[in-house]
């Protein structure tokens, strides 16, 4: 997939078009009758330059924290807390691949930052508005989880 307006192109797995479905109260996975998700996220962050020049970020950080081989990190969290409250409880290995392997998952700002729990400028979210509306019209999700 290729995008004008997107620097850190999103993560949309094969099983994306296959969507998601409520089973029981839960998210599970689906065969093509379930609504395709989109996860937005705000930024990234890179304390190399080299980072923050890497298109694939956002597919390197998802792939890293799916192999599971690393020591628990702490911007880990923020998709852990998501996958719970989808699953409703913590998902192992099994249903975590599942569930991001059935959603897209993108981050707005397209400007990376240089250290965590830092805002945005109002113009780095001025500067990425034409990319996520390319990413809406490429993607057609059914939903988006902000």
């Amino acid at each position: 997939m290729t995008f004008k307006n997107v620097h850190f192109s999103p993560w949309v797995p094969d099983d994306y078009k296959k969507g998601l479905v409520k089973n029981n109260g839960l998210i599970s996975s689906s065969n093509y009758d379930g609504k395709r998700l989109l996860v937005l996220g705000e930024s990234h962050y890179c304390l190399h330059e080299e980072d923050s020049l890497n298109k694939g970020l956002t597919n390197d950080v998802i792939s890293y924290y799916l192999k599971g081989e690393s020591e628990y990190e702490p911007w880990m969290s923020t998709y852990t807390k998501f996958e719970r409250a989808l699953h409703g409880k913590i998902a192992d290995n099994f249903e975590r691949e599942e569930l991001w392997n059935h959603l897209a998952f993108y981050n707005y700002v397209q400007t990376a930052l240089v250290s965590p729990r830092v805002s945005p400028s109002p113009m780095m979210y001025s500067n990425s508005a034409d990319g996520f509306l390319e990413v809406l019209e490429m993607l057609l999700p059914d939903l988006v989880i902000v």
